[in-house]
């Protein structure tokens, strides 16, 4: 039994993977075999060693090298039995997002002591928020006035996570009520099924990411949108990259099946040129508020001699400003 601090365990180590250890650490352990050097601990090491160990951190902080954030203010119990760890309670903060973990590390200990060995993760994920403004901001953000991010998977991390998010939150986009399976391996991520509310309505989609192909990362999402205020959705999504109808423009009640595929570069910006979409979606009770090239009609039929006598157009300029329809079918 021994009460520690976790920077002098990374001192006579010699754990070069990792950049930062700090807090506490109570250690139960019962460890049976060789290491022939504990400067140059290798596989081979730790997969001859028996070991039986209980870890209890509080307020601990772990910075890999290469990761511009750290886990901080880390407590939970890990019980180490060999080189695989089971986690019960694990709570920690990474760049603003709180995370529980209960589970299993598989690996751990060559992951940690070995560079290149793989981790395996296996658990049950909640967090209350989730911020993926401050986990992909990039690590050029300091200097610069608008935001920018970076998107880029670990080679040698496998993730098998059962997932619950009380709220996510990216740039305008939000999203509460967050339950699925999310899975990572070989720098491919997998989010199915996930099911999500957001926009004052409900989402069950299926996503993939490909990170293999370096600075271009193929996305897949497949979706069906229920009930969803069409003006909140063109508002979280920032327009989908184009002004011609903007949120303001835009009142309704959007249903929808949702097949999209897209090149998703590095920096999370789309290659438009790279982009396919297929929706079918029913809006009811909806509204076309002020857009501008319906109003330009009436000032067309207003300057045109042979039509303006025929019609009224301060009437026609009225209705054109404040559309409003019982419901809309269409595909695109």
């Amino acid at each position: 039994y021994a009460e520690m601090d976790l920077e002098d365990i990374q001192h006579f180590f010699r754990i070069d993977t990792l950049e930062h250890v700090d807090g506490d650490l109570d250690l139960r352990a019962e460890v049976r075999g060789k290491i022939r050097e504990t400067r140059n601990i290798t596989v081979a090491d730790l997969r001859g060693l028996s070991v039986s160990v209980q870890l209890e951190l509080s307020d601990a902080l772990l910075k890999a090298k290469g990761h511009k954030h750290g886990l901080e203010e880390m407590s939970g119990i890990l019980m180490l039995h060999n080189n695989d760890a089971a986690i019960q309670g694990l709570r920690a903060k990474l760049a603003g997002t709180d995370m529980e973990l209960n589970g299993f590390f598989r690996n751990l200990l060559p992951h940690l002591l070995v560079k290149g060995e793989r981790l395996a993760v296996e658990a049950q994920f909640y967090s209350e928020l989730t911020d993926l403004n401050g986990l992909l901001e990039s690590e050029e953000q300091e200097n610069k006035t608008e935001k920018s991010y970076h998107l880029e998977f670990p080679a040698n991390i496998d993730l098998n996570l059962n997932a619950q998010i009380n709220e996510l939150v990216f740039r305008e986009f939000s999203a509460t009520d967050i339950s699925g399976i999310i899975q990572l391996a070989d720098k491919k991520l997998f989010a199915d099924p996930i099911t999500f509310s957001s926009a004052g309505g409900q989402v069950l989609a299926q996503l993939a990411v490909d990170g293999t192909h370096g600075d271009e990362l193929p996305l897949t999402v497949t979706a069906k949108v229920q009930q969803i205020q069409i003006d909140r959705l063109f508002a979280e999504f920032e327009g989908f990259g184009q002004d011609f109808i903007r949120a303001d423009h835009l009142k309704g009640t959007a249903t929808a099946d949702v097949t999209y595929k897209a090149s998703l570069l590095e920096d999370l910006s789309f290659d438009l040129d790279k982009t396919y979409s297929m929706i079918d979606i029913d809006i009811e009770n909806g509204e076309l508020i002020e857009h501008e090239p319906l109003v330009e009609v009436a000032d067309y039929v207003r300057k045109n001699p042979l039509v303006a006598p025929f019609i009224k157009v301060r009437e026609l300029e009225k209705n054109l400003r404040h559309i409003r329809f019982s419901k809309l079918e269409n595909q695109i």
